[in-house]
């Protein structure tokens, strides 16, 4: 069975969680033997400079040429011995060529192609949880719920991060269980970076910061990754302990200026700072020397940067998700993120708690023998029909 990893956008880690996943997830397929009955294909709609020991299909050649003569000729389909109009059928066309029986999508794609696949779900947030402005307004909830009714249930398979979140998707959407597969999330390729001594000197001091004097949150500026009530809880804190500060880094979702606004309605401008987006490198030096990672969103079932953590020796304090609690175990302190209090007794307990012994992650070919597994039980579903599904 020929597996097609379906990247639609150029892959860039500034863009959060997602494409942070994903460059790790493709380094762990593209490194692991893979039994013969299986063979992946790593498919870029766009030019990429990674240098895969897997074949490579790139679709830019193909969708230059349609687009360049589409309004004097139409790419003629010679399985259908018509013209094709349409670009996803020239990309449909191209992979049947190529000999692809499912597409792998594996970080979830809103607009899905008439293609046996795969697909990737973190969450499905419109439903689990509260109606902030990213998952309610500007159309975005009929458009998640316009990629679970058209994407996730027309799947071949869906693989989630955690057991919590198959349960939301049998219970919100009805989804046949036996098509959930868990593929936990991991740590990014932030926990492989090596800091010297003078990197992580100049960084701090130029940020003014001082090791294990400041918690750290690294999250975007939704709204659903609750840097207010962090705020709210860091303020009772920083009435105890007015040397500690408190670091965020992200990019603007949205929320950021509503949050600068309380930082300083609050007189905390010297305290609460933002250091924007960071690279890895920096993140690293960020974990590896606060007083812990302190994590209130509302949003899961699970998260990256706990794991990141845990991997890089932090401590973790983070909200009481499900997910969270799956994937961390005994290792974090836990708190309702809607208690302001409850948030504010976890720093105070964090804090005191001495450092944890780091924390051992599965290797990466944990990951990809869970991949190989689950698509050993697809292949004999996916094979009982041929190439011939393509109707045009």
């Amino acid at each position: 069975m020929r597996i097609g990893i379906y990247i639609n956008n150029k892959v860039d880690i500034i863009n959060g969680g997602s494409d942070t996943y994903l460059s790790r997830l493709l380094g762990i397929i593209d490194n692991f033997e893979f039994q013969k009955s299986l063979q992946f294909v790593f498919i870029f709609r766009y030019n990429e400079t990674y240098n895969f020991k897997k074949e490579k299909i790139i679709l830019t050649p193909v969708l230059k040429e349609y687009y360049h003569g589409k309004n004097k000729r139409s790419i003629f389909n010679k399985f259908k011995r018509k013209c094709v109009n349409n670009e996803s059928e020239v990309i449909e066309n191209h992979l049947k060529k190529n000999k692809i029986d499912i597409i792998y999508y594996p970080i979830g794609e809103s607009i899905v192609l008439n293609y046996p696949y795969v697909i990737t779900s973190w969450d499905i947030g419109h439903r689990s949880t509260y109606s902030f402005p990213e998952l309610a307004m500007n159309n975005t909830f009929e458009d998640r719920n316009y990629y679970t009714k058209n994407a996730l249930l027309k799947s071949f398979a869906i693989f989630v991060e955690s057991n919590a979140s198959k349960k939301e998707l049998i219970s919100y959407l009805g989804v046949f269980e036996k098509k959930i597969f868990v593929l936990p999330l991991f740590p990014g390729e932030v926990i492989f970076e090596k800091n010297d001594c003078q990197f992580t000197s100049n960084f701090l001091i130029t940020n003014k910061i001082e090791p294990n004097k400041f918690f750290f949150y690294p999250a975007q500026f939704w709204a659903h990754k609750n840097h207010f009530g962090l705020i709210q809880a860091f303020i009772k804190f920083h009435k105890i302990h007015p040397e500690i500060k408190l670091v965020f880094c992200g990019s603007d979702k949205g929320n950021l200026d509503y949050i600068i606004d309380e930082i300083e309605r609050n007189n905390m401008t010297h305290s609460i700072l933002n250091l924007g987006f960071v690279s890895n490198k920096e993140l690293c030096v960020l974990y590896e020397n606060c007083i812990a990672l302190v994590y209130p969103s509302f949003f899961g079932p699970s998260n990256m940067p706990p794991l990141e953590a845990m991997a890089l020796n932090c401590k973790v304090a983070c909200s009481n998700l499900e997910g969270h609690i799956e994937s961390l175990g005994d290792k974090a302190i836990y708190f309702d993120p809607t208690n302001f209090d409850a948030i504010f007794d976890a720093m105070v307990k964090i804090f005191l708690l001495p450092k944890l012994n780091q924390f051992q992650f599965e290797p990466d070919n944990y990951y990809a023998s869970l991949i190989e597994t689950y698509f050993l039980k697809i292949l004999p579903i996916r094979k009982s029909f041929g190439l011939n599904f393509i109707q045009f």
